[in-house]
């Protein structure tokens, strides 16, 4: 008989513990599974971005969504889903990086292997043009084209100085920036000698024939020659 009484015992621990855990890990598993269907119906909402977390029947929402709009629709996505009680709308709205403006003037950089067109121009042939030189200049590689058409403007130079200024600027080592505008053009960057800033500047106005004027703002960089420590003359 004892033995029996022994069996029943143990039996009925097991029987307690397992009552135990499976009430202990209902909880859970109902959140799992209320978590993975709400992420589900986000994503199918065009909501991927949403990050939904479960306490109990609770929703907390977290991440970042690109308006308003989109917030109130998780909330409203995540509240019509059987099984959530409540939501806590923890989303942050990211805010848009506004655009950077186009400048009303055409801009050459140019650089020992490549060149970046930026701004506007007040006609396609003008764009295409310009292009193609550049093209023809750096190779498709070696051109960023940020150019605009903007026929309201008036660029001041026509198709055969714009392609001049960067035929005269492609064999330079120096990084150059020109702003060309509707009544000059505006030189700036920095050029090792006097020499090269006179040199330069006369190749800028013979190529913008059209173009009343150059403002030359190109720095010199100064060289100073290093002078050697006292202690280090004395030692030799």
């Amino acid at each position: 008989m004892a033995w029996r009484l022994t069996v029943l015992i143990v039996a009925a621990a097991a029987l307690a513990l397992w009552v135990g855990y499976t009430l202990a890990t209902q909880p859970s598993r109902i959140e799992e599974a209320l978590r993975v269907e709400t992420s589900q119906v986000l994503v199918l909402a065009g909501l991927g971005g949403v990050e939904p977390e479960l306490d109990g029947r609770e929703a907390v929402l977290r991440g970042s969504v690109a308006s308003v709009e989109l917030r109130n629709a998780a909330e409203r996505v995540t509240a019509g889903i059987d099984g959530v009680r409540s939501v806590e709308n923890l989303l942050e709205v990211a805010s848009a990086a506004a655009p950077e403006p186009v400048p009303r003037y055409l801009e050459i950089r140019s650089r020992p292997d490549s060149v970046t067109l930026r701004g506007s121009v007040s006609s396609e042939t003008l764009r295409r043009q310009i292009v193609e030189r550049a093209t023809a200049l750096y190779g498709a590689e070696g051109v960023d084209d940020r150019l605009v058409v903007d026929e309201s403007i008036e660029t001041g130079v026509g198709p055969d100085s714009a392609v001049e200024i960067l035929g005269a600027l492609a064999d330079l080592e120096q990084e150059l920036r020109l702003h060309v505008e509707a009544d000059h053009v505006r030189l700036s960057g920095t050029v090792g000698s006097d020499e090269d800033r006179r040199r330069i500047q006369q190749r800028v106005l013979e190529a913008a024939n059209r173009v009343p004027s150059v403002f030359n703002e190109l720095e010199v960089l100064e060289r100073q020659e290093a002078v050697e420590p006292n202690e280090a003359r004395e030692e030799r």
